[in-house]
């Protein structure tokens, strides 16, 4: 699973790892005591930042083997791009203070050891913290990027690692490098945009894997089994994208992102790689944030709408979520079922690398809809107490939560990109009048229905004479209904009669006695078939 994390406005872009994963608000203290109006809900990017922040421990994220300074780094890049520059000092310097077990093996045994993914990762962290990579942790960062960056041949400008354990460099390494060495005005800067540039095939995605150092062709229109990769792409993009007006990268860039912008599905989502080809909030989330950078912000907005709908929030009455739980992404629908459920530590890691790859793209999250697509008939007046009844809600922000109440139950659902949410309700058992409530971090609104009438099984009361006399015309007496309950009368199967009970309940249709003399059944309805009544009557001449 692809990984991400890349951008400082202006001046810095960042990329993230082939794997997958607050701000905090000071209140300043009033000098006179009064009354402190409720502070705003924070948007969904600053949850995010705030979650995040909050999984770094002296500056790194800790994990079940330990600091793992690669996610780190996705973490403080991701948080640079929302704003969050403490964090991202805090994990400079804990990156710094043990760079060299990061871009080297050495320290294990792998002597004169340079994994060139790292360092590229590395030194771009450097530039996102305002420090200089050639001097991060005492290292010149720079200096050994360059010489893991091959010189001649087909190959030229090719990342490689230097290590008994094999070359395991790839493009998004490659997209770190090309990062690290354009912002710091290395002449191995053009080469290696070139080659990158090589592992873009003409359908317009950048492959994942590099083609061997020896390969005549390094080309991925040159590899008949190069495959396609969202997050590989938008990595790559993001990436380019300080060179935009460079003649020779331009070209690229609009083919990378009209190829992003073909595979976004309808409702905003994009699928990773091969083995990711679901939707998730990794390829999602990186593919929304390329497209932001990038200017197509339309798209950018349907990605982050999607990237909202699986943040861990609530708002009103309901709190589905552990409160320290809340801003994080899950990575997919069925992860963000089992955080409900059980809570993020039950998929740590998983939610932290979405998170760190996710996050981003919520700068694009679009606020509410302008129009509310309302339903084209009126709901039914009355429903069947003990059922289930969905309820319409709107306008909300793509993605939104929004929690509904009604007869004390609470239940959270989310927007589409339509700004619409639907919230199936259990009906109580008895027959009542409910009003509907919601609420939503962007305000109250209107449900519909946004009052519910329920009833509840009965028998009314059927009063007619026991001998009735073929050829007239007879009133029939029902009481027991509720006020406004539409009703119809039988007449030996046949409906003889519908109408509607006044405000006490009670309904008197007159029926004509039709049919051959005998005994014949006289059946009343309300509004639903438990609600009958039927009486036996003798029909004579």
């Amino acid at each position: 699973m692809s990984s991400s994390c890349v951008r400082r406005t202006g001046a810095l872009l960042l990329v993230t790892a082939l794997v997958t994963g607050g701000l905090a608000v000071a209140t300043p203290t009033p000098a006179i005591a009064g009354p402190v109006a409720a502070p705003a809900p924070l948007t969904p990017a600053a949850a995010g930042a705030r979650w995040l922040s909050g999984q770094l421990t002296d500056g790194l994220v800790v994990g079940e083997w330990g600091p793992d300074h690669g996610l780190s780094i996705d973490v403080a890049l991701a948080l640079d791009a929302v704003g969050s520059g403490a964090a991202v000092q805090g994990v400079a310097d804990a990156v710094a203070a043990e760079v060299a077990s990061y871009v080297s093996g050495e320290a294990f045994g792998d002597e004169g050891s340079a994994y060139a993914g790292a360092t590229a990762k590395a030194a771009v962290l450097a530039l996102a913290a305002d420090r200089d990579p050639r001097r991060f942790g005492g290292r010149d960062l720079v200096a050994e990027l360059e010489s893991v960056t091959t010189d001649s041949g087909p190959a030229t400008g090719r990342i490689v690692d230097r290590s008994t354990f094999g070359d395991y460099a790839n493009t998004l390494g490659q997209a770190y490098a090309v990062r690290a060495l354009e912002a710091a005005r290395s002449s191995e800067a053009v080469a290696a945009t070139a080659y990158l540039l090589d592992q873009q095939c003409a359908a317009g995605f950048f492959r994942l894997e590099l083609g061997t150092v020896e390969a005549r062709d390094q080309t991925c229109d040159g590899a008949p089994d190069a495959e396609a990769d969202t997050d590989v792409t938008a990595l790559a993009v993001l990436s380019l994208l300080p060179q935009r007006d460079d003649e020779d990268v331009r070209p690229h860039l609009t083919s990378a992102l009209d190829w992003l912008r073909r595979n976004q599905r309808g409702d905003g989502s994009f699928g990773g790689g091969v083995a990711t080809e679901a939707a998730n909030a990794n390829s999602t989330g990186l593919a929304g944030w390329a497209l932001g950078e990038a200017g197509r912000t339309k798209a950018a907005a349907r990605a982050a709408g999607w990237v909202r709908g699986l943040q861990l929030a609530h708002t009103g009455a309901c709190a589905p979520y552990r409160a320290g739980d809340l801003g994080a992404i899950a990575y997919d629908v069925a992860g963000l079922d089992t955080v409900t459920a059980s809570g993020v530590a039950e998929l740590r890691d998983q939610v932290r690398r979405a998170s760190a790859q996710a996050l981003p793209a919520l700068t694009w999250a679009p606020g509410r809809v302008d129009a509310f697509p309302v339903p084209p008939m009126a709901p039914p007046r009355f429903h069947r107490a003990g059922t289930r009844v969905s309820v319409r809600l709107g306008p909300l922000a793509p993605g939104e939560p929004v929690c509904v109440t009604m007869a004390g139950t609470r239940r959270q659902v989310r927007a589409d990109q339509a700004g619409a949410a639907t919230a199936l309700i259990k009906l109580p058992a008895r027959t009542a009048t409910y009003a509907v409530r919601a609420v939503a971090p962007s305000g109250t609104l209107k449900p519909v229905p946004s009052r519910l009438r329920t009833l509840a099984a009965t028998s009314p009361v059927l009063r007619v004479g026991a001998r009735l006399t073929r050829g007239r015309t007879v009133q029939v007496r029902v009481r027991g209904l509720a006020a406004r309950e539409p009703a119809l009368l039988r007449f030996r199967g046949t409906v003889v009669a519908r109408g509607t009970s006044n405000a006490a309940g009670r309904w008197t249709p007159r029926v004509r006695v039709t049919g051959k003399a005998g005994q014949a059944r006289l059946v009343v309805r309300g509004a639903f078939a438990d609600r009958t009544r039927s009486v036996t009557v003798r029909v004579v001449r």
